[in-house]
């Protein structure tokens, strides 16, 4: 048996045009949604990750990227904000690697394979630009199977010539006022509501924009009084060598040393682009007497602004966009811990609880002020009932090849196994149910997903939208449960691999009514779907009072 490895649509093609003699001894190893999708719709001989990786790989993968962690060496890298960035991007790279080794390694064990086809593309591009490609299988394949691996005559040019310098920048200052100022570190997020409610208190709002705002978005709020702060590209400066020091890490004898110092190197261009974004933010806060801080975002330099606001003595208050939980196992904590490390900084003076949800992390995560209890902020929220909602959403987190994650993340192929499921669950049920993609989802599978799975709808609409009609969402782990919850709209988490609870739930549905759910069998869901149709439901145990404006009204006034 020959094996092939194309992390895309693009590269996977490119070999398969390349191999002479293509013939039935060869198999493909689909490595993300879309080469699945594709081996599936041309009837191409592949290998489905699902029959080697396992449970075990999840708990292995936390256990051995925790203790990479541990000993990460961060050189002059500050301040704490930047060091989760890189800390991310490390574990992010060390998860794409160690997945493909147990991958390729679990499949020859198993299979006599004879040769293993890869592109030639190696690239191993700076992050700055999100819309590069890259490209790492004939580089991880060359590290740990050299022998048994073929190139094919490459005829593209992928490998990435990576620029030794960047910029350094300049944020606008805020308009002169007597009015409490008020900083909002990002757009995006629902982040429209506290720029409403602060105008609607008489505060001067001022946003940093990353990219650039729509003239429509800016005339609107340019005539609110809204300013919106971009940055500006000044002086051109070398890339920073931050001193951390090189990464040794060998786990159960095999070295993944080589491949993250390469990443490591390749990262420098990222990292000193947000360090001078960083050092922007810094000196606009020196400058400027502002108010309050806010922010969605605990890494970058958004995390970097609230690090330096803190020392600052400038109020800070920091909203969780993702769905942070109790952890229940050792394994559990580890997972729960890099979600949280995203949305939330110590230095955050404020730290609201939108839900129970979050409450029941308190012990977890250690957060400031537990009292804080607000309700919805910047959740989705249809606390409107308007006619009889028959639908079912389906919505659950989805990450790219090089974004894995581990544990409370299905990866694509459990992802592709559940539409097998629930399509025919919703053929011999006679139910309606709505697929919501994730936003990584590109458009080549969301056709093909379509065809495929003609019992499902597909959607790739806001979920705020598809919240409208439904009675119930079917999720994993995502923060659709939290949106879910803030429209009285109950929860069940569908665990087919017996492997993750994402928060306190009930498996007794057919006694209990309650918000949410745990199940981790095809039946118990489908006896849980009819145990809670035309129910009423009671959140009151899962929820706080109030709608998003009013508790945003009434935080505020608290605060400033």
């Amino acid at each position: 048996m020959n094996i092939i490895l194309g992390e895309d649509l693009e590269e996977l093609n490119h070999i398969l045009e390349k191999i002479e003699n293509l013939d039935a001894s060869f198999y493909v190893i689909p490595l993300n949604l879309e080469t699945l999708i594709f081996c599936n719709k041309n009837n191409i001989n592949f290998l489905n990750p699902i029959h080697f990786i396992k449970n075990n790989f999840h708990e292995k993968a936390l256990i051995s990227s925790d203790k990479l962690l541990e000993n990460l060496n961060y050189g002059t890298i500050e301040p704490e904000s930047l060091r989760k960035d890189y800390k991310n991007y490390i574990r992010k790279k060390y998860n794409q690697f160690y997945f493909s080794y147990f991958l390729i390694n679990e499949i020859i064990k198993s299979k006599d394979i004879k040769n293993i086809y890869v592109s030639g593309w190696e690239s191993f591009p700076n992050d700055r630009l999100r819309s590069n490609k890259r490209y790492y299988m004939t580089s991880i394949a060359n590290e740990y199977f050299k022998d048994k691996v073929k190139i094919v005559n490459a005829t593209i040019d992928k490998k990435e010539n990576i620029p030794d310098s960047c910029y350094s920048y300049t944020l606008s200052s805020l308009k002169e006022t007597k009015r409490k100022k008020v900083l909002i570190t990002s757009r995006g997020y629902n982040t429209y509501r506290l720029i409403l409610v602060c105008i609607l208190l008489g505060h001067s709002v001022n946003v940093i924009s990353e990219n650039k705002v729509n003239f429509i978005s800016r005339f609107f709020f340019s005539f609110l009084g809204v300013n919106f702060l971009n940055f500006k590209k000044q002086t051109i400066n070398k890339i920073i060598d931050f001193k951390s020091k090189n990464i040794n890490f060998v786990f159960e004898n095999i070295d993944f040393s080589n491949l993250l110092n390469i990443s490591k190197k390749n990262y420098e261009l990222k990292q000193s682009d947000t360090y001078f974004k960083s050092l922007c933010v810094k000196k606009l806060l020196e400058k400027e007497k502002i108010d309050l801080l806010i922010s969605v975002i605990a890494r970058g330099y958004q995390g970097s602004a609230v690090d330096f606001a803190k020392k600052l003595n400038i109020k800070t208050l920091g909203i969780t966009h993702g769905t942070i939980s109790k952890s229940f196992t050792k394994i559990d904590k580890i997972y729960k811990k890099i979600i949280s490390e995203a949305v939330f900084t110590k230095n955050y003076n404020f730290f609201p609880l939108q839900t129970k949800i979050s409450f029941d992390a308190v012990d977890t995560h250690s957060f400031p002020q537990p009292n804080l209890k607000t309700g919805n902020l910047i959740f989705a929220e249809n606390l409107f009932k308007l006619g009889k909602k028959n639908k079912i959403l389906y919505a659950v987190t989805s990450k790219n090849f090089d974004q894995m994650l581990f544990h409370g993340v299905e990866l694509y192929f459990e992802f592709y196994k559940n539409l097998e499921i629930l399509n025919n669950l919703a053929k011999s049920a006679g139910l309606k149910i709505l697929v919501n993609l994730h936003p990584s989802v590109n458009s080549y599978s969301l056709q093909n997903l379509k065809g495929s799975f003609i019992n499902l709808s597909f959607t790739k609409k806001k979920i705020s939208s598809c919240l409208k009609d439904v009675f119930v969402t079917i999720s994993f782990s995502s923060t659709v449960i939290e949106d879910s919850i803030c429209s009285n709209v109950p929860i069940i988490l569908f665990d087919n691999w017996k492997r993750y609870k994402h928060c306190e739930s009930e498996n007794k549905f057919f006694t209990e009514l309650r918000p949410i759910y745990y199940v981790n069998s095809i039946n118990d869901l489908k006896l849980c779907i009819k145990s809670i149709k035309n129910e009423k439901i009671d959140f009151s145990n899962i929820k706080y009072g109030g709608n998003c404006f009013t508790n945003i009204y009434s935080l505020l006034r608290k605060i400033i």
